[in-house]
């Protein structure tokens, strides 16, 4: 991640935002490195090795690189969720170094923060395991609602950042906040989530919306091996804009 102090110099109070509110998974991992090229099998044992790198989870590195970049003057709120534990703590005085803004977080006595394994092939290629109840499992629409002063504060000038890690129904809300307070709202979707009623409706409240190739599949159902990855994101595109026609896409 870029350290402080490495801002892009804009004139904040001259921009079109000066406040983003996201949620988003909160969390840490590790990145382990998979000896062979071939996919992972159902019952496969595989050897590697784990890298001496940090992984972190959805909402912290979106909003790290927002504040960092963006500098002092850009107000980064996060709502969001971390267990009470060493790794819960950690993070959370990481992101106050970086002067996000955390009125909006909470920590969960008896629950573990979100941890993630990403793994990757030789070939740069590979995904990510994420643990499914831990305390971001427990973000909900009452912590979003809990945020409307700030969204009140920074009404037609903010930006509304829904990402994954959390249940698709804050996430929702948030963006629903979002479209109430004027706010350019900015949303990701994983390939499980792509496909169900909860994520028409996010989709519907969505302004710029970034997905990969395998989440694009999964929303038009086509077969990556059968077919081109043009095609996967022009059928994508083709059905994205039946449901919101203004959004932008990634």
């Amino acid at each position: 991640m870029p350290e402080n102090g490495v801002s892009l110099n804009l004139d904040i109070a001259a921009s079109r935002f000066r406040a983003m509110i996201g949620t988003g998974g909160i969390g840490s991992g590790v990145f382990f490195a998979l000896d062979g090229d071939h996919t992972l099998g159902r019952e496969e044992s595989r050897s590697g090795h784990i890298l001496d790198k940090r992984d972190y989870c959805k909402l912290h590195i979106i909003s790290h690189y927002v504040k960092v970049l963006l500098g002092p003057d850009f107000q980064t709120i996060l709502v969001g969720k971390v267990g009470d534990d060493d790794v819960g703590h950690r993070l959370l005085a990481e992101m106050q170094e970086t002067r996000l803004d955390l009125r909006y977080v909470s920590v969960v006595k008896g629950q573990q923060t979100l941890f993630s394994t990403c793994f990757v092939y030789p070939d740069g290629s590979g995904g990510n395991l994420t643990t499914a109840d831990s305390a971001s499992a427990r973000v909900d629409e009452t912590d979003i609602a809990e945020a409307s002063r700030a969204f009140q504060a920074y009404q037609n000038l903010g930006i509304a950042l829904a990402a994954p890690e959390v249940p698709l129904k804050a996430r929702i809300k948030l963006l629903e906040s979002g479209r109430q307070y004027g706010f350019f709202n900015v949303a990701s979707l994983n390939s499980a989530e792509i496909q169900t009623p909860e994520a028409v409706k996010l989709l519907k409240n969505t302004d710029l919306l970034a997905i990969n190739l395998d989440e694009a599949a999964a929303l038009t159902e086509l077969d990556l091996l059968e077919q081109d990855t043009e095609s996967v994101f022009e059928a994508a595109v083709a059905k994205l804009q039946l449901m919101q026609p203004e959004m932008s896409m990634a």
